[in-house]
């Protein structure tokens, strides 16, 4: 490996950062500014944070008031850090930025792996490329856990690649020829290492985070083990007080969680093992095979050249190419064997991806530098060629796209003028303005996608003029009740964070009069945000009058899926409820 003083690397590291940080950030700050509503999935996070800096309990997140044990808090934690730094408690800008500030610094550290092991130039591009695959892209700007469990996850393998490839100059953590001790000691690498090992349970829940970080380096120890036939590659890991910080870092909240609730063994019960062999979430075996190349775009293409590349060299010897692939290839092949599969899980590996993207681009480029000189006028030819095939499109189509012809005209427009420049870029006798002159499309692309999303495809727009309705005729010093969405329990996360006044979560009639009794001025009437059809059930304890109802909901499949809002007066004495029924609306949520 080339040999690099630490001035200079100093120097380029910190230039490479403003670099990565000004266009990844520039590619963020759009959709935080000028975004869509973030979905039920994504107000997760927002809302049991929101909930935290409310109520001051910091370790048992809650929804509505009610325990929620899904998910550890750290993740709630940032994005309250952010909430307070801004002065704002609940906002959807700030909560992507929350995301934002997380995706970032998994950038850097790609950068920092591709760096040591390929050098400046791969590792400026395996940057860009990760900041631009659309799989990243799109967790980058929402705040959910993944994002936060990715961070932890590459920094993870980010301290394991500059133990295991020390620079020239460095002792590595695991340099030497020495036999380390099972009790002995070690580095202070080697410590951060294990807790931050034990922190993957951290974002995400017990085991999955451990799994996607530990899998590409047990892979790549052991076959490296088996190649030399020899343990010393095990060894520095084979460290009993490191397993010991691992372990408290990883026990550390669902210990303090299980004395107050032991249900939560139901919940990993269900949660694991559902998705390990019971069936949630089941997929094809081959389901990761169609997946992968689509988590990739727009860089699938370099990224399976980049993995042929490297192949042989993976295969014959330990090293780089045989570490990147084990971190590329591990967890969709891992994966593969659980019933429960879905693409986001992918997140975790990307950043090998985006290295193999950038070792692929020299060769691929190579190759339609070559093809591309036999034609003449290709880049034109192209261009034309999309336009057309674009326009037909647009044409057969036409009724299903939002903003008809605008967009189709638009879209033709963009489409001719980003082959023109990629298919240029292609042509070009240096790699580096190559690559800019493909990037820059995929940026464009990006920026002009997310007021179109925003303006046509928010499905939350007519449920936020609801919201907006129902509050203003809710009265000041009366709670507001949000029923618990059975029909999509996720959607109950996104009526709690998009309301201006905090909610208070119900499962069932009978508690919505006891909540009101112990909230309100008039214990006989509630005002119960719920769906059409609640409304049998609601009246079973009492009058219920339709204050005001949505004119559309998002995925509803018939009207009786339509928010509403009710107005209950309830029946005195309230009739006794069914206690099977309640048995079950009321268990621990998660």
């Amino acid at each position: 490996m080339q040999e690099i003083s630490p001035k200079q690397n100093w120097q380029w590291s910190w230039a490479t950062a403003v670099l990565l940080l000004s266009v990844a950030g520039g590619l963020y700050l759009v959709p935080v500014v000028w975004g869509r509503t973030l979905t039920g999935h994504e107000s997760v996070q927002p809302q049991t944070s929101r909930e935290m800096l409310s109520s001051g309990h910091w370790l048992i997140p809650t929804i509505g008031g009610d325990v929620w044990l899904e998910r550890p808090p750290p993740p709630m934690w940032w994005i309250g850090i952010v909430y307070t730094v801004t002065g704002v408690k609940a906002s959807d800008s700030i909560a992507r930025l929350a995301a934002v500030l997380a995706a970032l610094p998994i950038i850097l550290l790609t950068v920092g792996i591709a760096k040591r092991l390929f050098g400046k130039g791969v590792a400026v591009m395996a940057g860009l490329i990760l900041a631009t695959m659309h799989e990243f892209y799109s967790y980058a700007i929402n705040p959910e856990a993944d994002i936060f469990l990715c961070l932890i996850v590459t920094a993870v393998l980010a301290l394991f690649v500059s133990m295991e490839f020390p620079h020239v100059r460095t002792t590595g953590a695991v340099a030497g020829s020495g036999k380390p001790s099972f009790f002995g000691t070690r580095p202070w690498p080697m410590a951060g290492f294990f807790l931050l090992l034990g922190a993957t349970n951290w974002a995400k829940g017990l085991l999955f985070g451990t799994v996607m970080a530990a899998a590409p380096i047990v892979l790549y120890l052991l076959g490296r083990a088996l190649q030399e036939r020899s343990f010393h590659p095990l060894r520095p890991y084979l460290w009993c007080w490191g397993w010991l910080i691992a372990g408290a870092a990883a026990l550390a909240w669902p210990v303090a969680v299980i004395g107050q609730y032991p249900e939560i063994l139901q919940l990993w019960q269900e949660h694991y093992l559902g998705r390990l062999h019971r069936g949630y979430l089941r997929e094809p075996w081959w389901y990761y095979a169609v997946q992968v190349p689509y988590v990739l775009l727009p860089w699938t293409l370099p990224a399976l050249v980049g993995l042929l590349c490297s192949a042989r060299a993976a295969w014959q010897h330990a090293g780089r190419e045989r570490f990147i692939c084990c971190w590329a290839l591990s967890a969709p092949l891992l994966l593969s064997l659980a019933d429960g599969k879905h693409h986001h899980y992918l997140l975790h590996c990307l950043g090998g991806w985006a290295i193999l993207a950038a070792v692929g681009l020299a060769p691929l480029w190579g190759w339609l530098q070559d093809k591309l000189r036999l034609i003449p006028y290709s880049a034109a030819l192209g261009a034309v060629a999309m336009a057309l095939l674009a326009g037909t499109g647009g044409i057969l189509w036409y009724s299903r796209i939002p903003g008809r012809w605008g967009t189709i005209v638009g879209a033709v427009v963009f489409i001719s003028l980003a082959t023109w420049v990629i298919l240029t870029a292609c042509q070009q006798r240096h790699l580096l303005r190559a690559f800019v002159g493909i990037l820059a499309p995929i940026l464009a692309a990006y920026w002009l996608w997310v007021p179109y999303q925003a303006s046509y495809l928010d499905d939350y727009k007519e449920d936020l003029v609801f919201l907006r309705g129902a509050e203003s005729l809710i009265p000041n010093d009366v709670p507001v009740l949000v029923q618990y969405d059975w029909t999509a329990p996720l959607e109950t996360f996104w009526v709690l964070y998009h309301m201006r006044r905090p909610g208070v979560l119900i499962r069932d009639p009978w508690q919505a009069a006891e909540k009101t009794a112990n909230g309100g001025q008039n214990s006989s009437t509630a005002y119960v945000l719920a769906r059409r059809l609640d409304l049998p059930l609601y009246r079973r304890a009492g009058t219920v009058e339709t204050v005001l109802e949505s004119t559309r909901t998002r995925g509803e499949k018939n009207p009786d899926q339509r928010r509403v809002l009710y107005r209950i007066h309830f029946t005195q004495p309230l009739p006794p409820a069914p206690e099977d029924y309640l048995r079950v609306v009321r268990r621990t949520l998660w």
